[in-house]
């Protein structure tokens, strides 16, 4: 990437199976990648520091991971793969964290048991956020209209206003103003007003004051990748590479930070470490993979934060580091407030984005709410779609096994449209025997007592509603 004064390339090796060896990165590090006999991602070696490695596994999700310096962080799951707990210890084995997690029937967390207190989370019949105990902040409630609209939310006079558009038009002393894009162009909290400006794309690329002071510009490549922004007259320039922002650097070229990832992971999402001034700092994540704490080699914690529901966090006070990663692929900008995500911004404090999205409705029915109300259980990493995250992929596997996976995939995807469309026609009764079949032939390929038994027992539930055999 050529940023004008400088630039800077990242590269992979490959295995012959076409595994990433390794990653070069634009500070020219190498770490390299090892995997299992199934093609698991095993480790990670860090030059100069140790690796970062899965010791055990449960079916394809990790147990057990120890990072340079001796420290340890373990998971366990249910048996759909849910995470239900993750903690980790420092190297003298002293708790960092603690999570478990209990969830309702529909996969919903209902509550967080935490070293620092417990959270409790409530949800509508769509499964859109209503209340959130926080013991460490004031509790959440909300609202909704019919198309996922906030309408009021606990803790003060905050009744939300909408127009036909379900553009935001105010909320308490707060209003909103849009062009005929759909993006918003101000926002006004009592006489203090911030103006927004966009390039011929919708993209944002510039915010001023009232007063028509500059704040921030931005400026994108043509995949709609952020490569810069200017703020009070300092530019910092982003790199990335396949797996998201993995290097930050001044308008002369000298690196800031660079952050790692195992490979093939979700765009800025679940980040394993950071780099600052030659030192690693390494991630502690929640089940969605937001950054909760960030520690040092020998297990101090040098930046951590608490959240409200829909991604704001307080920053610890006693944080040494900065660290800018929020929820799955979104960057906190502290000139504006908001979060950039990839394709548009977000603002935490609403949980509404700028501007509408860009695949229109394929994304949900309204074009302006972050995971359609859902944020204690779904990402969003470009800014297009609410998603479940990302699971490990499933292994290499014997060829029957891995077609009757395919077809019972392709099925149950085709089942699951036509109830949707509440359709009861001879070829969708055709593809529900198709799963069926599918289901019955995966299940004389599945050793019951194997890695693969809680995988047979998910599809049969799910997409096949059979019971296990």
């Amino acid at each position: 990437m050529d940023y004008g004064l400088f630039a800077k390339e990242f590269s992979y090796s490959y295995y012959k199976n076409g595994l990433k060896e390794s990653y070069t990165g634009p500070d020219g590090v190498t770490y390299t990648y090892t995997y299992d006999n199934a093609n698991q991602w095993v480790s990670m070696d860090i030059p100069g520091q140790g690796a970062i490695t899965n010791n055990v596994f449960n079916w394809t999700r990790p147990v057990s991971t120890t990072y340079p310096g001796g420290a340890v962080r373990t998971y366990s799951y249910d048996a759909l793969m849910q995470t239900q707990s993750i903690a980790a210890m420092d190297p003298a084995q002293n708790t960092v964290m603690d999570y478990q997690y209990t969830r309702d029937l529909m996969g919903n967390i209902t509550s967080k048991e935490t070293e620092d207190g417990d959270y409790t989370y409530a949800y509508d019949e769509l499964y859109q956020l209503t209340s959130v105990d926080n013991p460490s902040l004031d509790d959440e409630g909300y609202t909704y209209d019919d198309v996922g609209n906030r309408l009021t939310e606990l803790g003060g006079v905050q009744d939300y206003l909408v127009n036909a558009n379900n553009e935001l038009v105010s909320h308490g002393d707060v209003t909103y103003t849009y062009d005929d894009n759909g993006n918003t162009t101000s926002i006004t909290n009592g006489t203090e007003a911030v103006n927004y400006f966009y390039d011929v794309e919708d993209r944002l690329i510039r915010v001023e004051d009232g007063d028509g002071s500059v704040a921030a510009e931005y400026y994108y490549d043509p995949f709609g990748r952020r490569l810069w922004k200017d703020v009070n007259g300092t530019r910092t320039c982003y790199f990335y590479s396949d797996e998201g922002l993995v290097g930050e650097f001044s308008a002369e070229g000298t690196l800031i930070k660079s952050y790692g990832y195992k490979p093939n992971s979700t765009w800025t999402t679940n980040p394993l470490f950071m780099v600052q001034d030659s030192e690693y700092y390494y991630y502690q994540n929640d089940h969605l993979g937001t950054p909760q704490k960030l520690v040092s080699e020998n297990g101090a914690v040098v930046w951590s934060a608490v959240y409200h529901a829909f991604g704001e966090a307080e920053v610890d006070a006693g944080s040494t580091i900065e660290n800018n990663l929020r929820f799955p692929g979104q960057y906190f900008d502290a000139e504006t407030g908001l979060h950039y995500n990839f394709t548009r911004s977000y603002i935490p404090q609403i949980g509404r984005y700028v501007r509408i999205d860009t695949i229109g409705t394929k994304g949900g029915v309204n074009l302006y709410c972050y995971v359609t109300g859902n944020p204690a259980n779904l990402i969003d990493p470009e800014g297009l779609m609410g998603c479940k995250p990302k699971l490990p992929e499933i292994p290499k596997s014997p060829g029957d096994f891995k077609d009757a996976i395919k077809k019972l995939k392709k099925n149950g995807k085709a089942i699951k449209e036509c109830a949707e469309m509440d359709d009861s026609n001879d070829s969708c009764e055709d593809k529900w025997e198709g799963c069926q079949e599918c289901c019955k032939a995966a299940a004389q390929a599945i050793n019951p007592t194997g890695l693969w038994h809680n995988w047979y027992v998910a599809c049969t539930t799910w997409l096949c509603n059979l019971p296990p055999e």
